[in-house]
Parts: structure tokens; C-alpha cells; sequence
């Protein structure tokens, strides 16, 4: 190996130095990689949005900007909270990424509801709730998730005679992909897009989703879902029904 010259150290010296005072365009240029709370699925993405607390309506008219400006780059567009759903399902590589940090508890105590934002963990509504002597009916058995999350797979909580947690939920608004906010409630098994939305088929017939909510087995126990798991995968809704209307 070659001995550096004085030349060699001075020119290194001066590369070092300019890479120091790169201006800062530059430096945002650099790639944005962001992973889920296993830390091991880092996914570059090509914007990163991240959801603080902005008033209500400036919060609707950037989410909307926002997908359209993925739709416009031909990019998916992702919503995380504490993406505790692992394994890399919560991004999406070189998509837009909206990672929300928000917090929001307004307290029915009459009614003995709360209305709450996606992003809000449950650590902070435990301890709004708890300052009005009132706690969640059902939450994950982590306080770091967010709510949305929870929504999003239907988790079971703790107080198993409460059932999951969507059946603790009286309502919620949701935007679509065109930017759209569902303001009116959607026949169930109803497939909705547009702006404004408009029904665009239904998943199964009228009497097929009437016999579905009459089953109600997203309220069984934990022991029967597990029993029935096969039956879930493998039967036709048709057969499925048949089987357990019954009881």
C-alpha cells in the first residue's frame, strides 16, 4: 500500500470538509427509510408524512393532498400508528407513508362513550379515562398500540365477556381512497368508491349479509373462533351458514 503524501491528506481533508457543508437540499434528498416496531423490516419510502396535532380540517385537506399527490406518482399510500403489526405488513416500499401521533379524548360520561383519534395510543386514553373515573370496556394488552390499529384487526382485549374490541365501537368516519368521508352508514357487505362515494356492488346478496349479521360471529368466544377456524377457511358463506345458524 502506498505511504499518503501530504498532497493525499489535504485532498481527503478537503473532501471531508465539503461533505460537511453539503447544502441542505441535498441532504433531504437522502433516502427516508422507516420500519415497524420489530425493527426488522426497514423500508425505504418516498415521502413521510407524519400526523401531529393539526386543527380537524387542515388534517382533512392534507390527507387529501396528500393522496392525491401518491396517486398522481403512481405510489401506494400507507397509514400507521405505533406499526406494531410486524413482518412488514404496515409499509410499503417507495410509497407515501402517513404515521400518525395524535391525540384526542372527548368524554361522554353520560352516554359512557369517548370519541377518539386513529393515532391516539391507548397509554393516553387510559389516562384521560382515568382522570374522569372511567377506563376503555376493551383495549389490546399493550398501551403503546394505536387505536386505529386495534380497529384495523378487531383485537380481543382482557375482559373477555366484552368480546372484541369492534363490538365496543359505536361508530366511525372513514375517508376513501378518492377522498371522500363516508358521512352516511353503508349497507353491510357493500363495496363503496368515488368522490362522492357510490355503491359499487355488494359482496354477497341482501339475504346472504341479513343472515351474517343475524350470526354475528365476530361476538363468539375466543374457543369457539378457534374450533370453527377450519370451517372459516374451507367452507363456501353458503355452507358456513347452513352449519352454524343452528347454533
Amino acid at each position: 500500500m502506498a505511504k499518503p503524501t501530504r498532497r493525499t491528506i489535504v485532498k481527503l481533508a478537503a473532501a471531508a470538509a465539503g461533505a460537511a457543508l453539503m447544502p441542505r437540499s441535498a441532504a433531504a434528498q437522502q433516502r427516508i427509510v422507516l420500519n415497524d416496531a420489530s425493527r426488522l423490516s426497514p423500508t425505504p419510502v418516498a415521502r413521510h408524512w407524519v400526523v401531529g396535532a393539526d386543527p380537524e380540517a387542515a388534517f382533512i385537506e392534507r390527507l387529501r393532498r396528500e393522496l392525491k399527490e401518491a396517486q398522481a406518482g403512481n405510489r401506494a399510500f400507507v397509514v400507521g400508528g405505533a406499526r406494531h403489526s410486524m413482518g412488514g405488513q404496515s409499509l410499503y416500499r417507495n410509497a407515501t407513508a402517513a404515521t400518525f401521533e395524535t391525540k384526542l379524548c372527548e368524554l361522554d360520561a353520560n352516554a359512557k362513550t369517548y370519541r377518539t383519534h386513529a393515532g391516539s395510543r391507548w397509554i393516553y386514553l387510559l389516562q384521560e379515562l382515568d382522570r374522569a373515573g372511567f377506563s376503555p370496556a376493551v383495549m389490546q394488552s399493550n398501551a403503546d398500540f394505536a387505536t386505529a390499529g386495534t380497529l384495523s384487526v378487531n383485537a380481543h382485549g382482557w375482559p373477555v365477556p366484552f368480546g372484541p374490541f369492534g363490538a365496543t365501537v359505536r361508530s366511525f368516519r372513514l375517508m376513501l381512497a378518492g377522498g371522500a368521508i363516508v358521512t352516511k352508514d353503508v349497507a353491510p357487505y357493500t363495496i363503496v368508491a368515488g368522490n362522492p362515494a357510490r355503491p359499487i356492488r355488494r359482496r354477497f346478496t341482501e339475504e346472504i349479509a341479513e343472515r351474517l349479521q343475524s350470526l354475528a360471529w365476530w361476538d363468539w368466544e375466543h374457543a369457539r373462533l378457534r374450533a370453527t377456524l377450519l370451517d372459516f377457511r374451507h367452507l363456501s358463506v353458503e355452507d358456513f351458514l347452513d352449519r352454524y345458524e343452528a347454533g
